[in-house]
């Protein structure tokens, strides 16, 4: 998901915080499809957050 890269920290956090929500509510549900989207959406944010955390100490 290349659309996390004009986003700030912040608003990653956010992100997250809002794909874990949908996550834990969407459990109690058998919608896989949905629990695989929520999952692979969370990854991909916490995987442009170490990037950035990564790069900010690099730098």
């Amino acid at each position: 998901m290349r659309d996390h890269d004009t986003r700030t920290a912040r608003e990653l956090i956010a992100a997250l915080l809002a794909a874990e929500a949908e996550l834990r509510a969407a459990r109690c549900t058998a919608d896989l499809d949905r629990l695989t989207a929520l999952i692979r959406t969370k990854r991909s944010i916490l995987r442009e957050l170490r990037r950035r955390l990564h790069r900010s100490s690099v730098a």
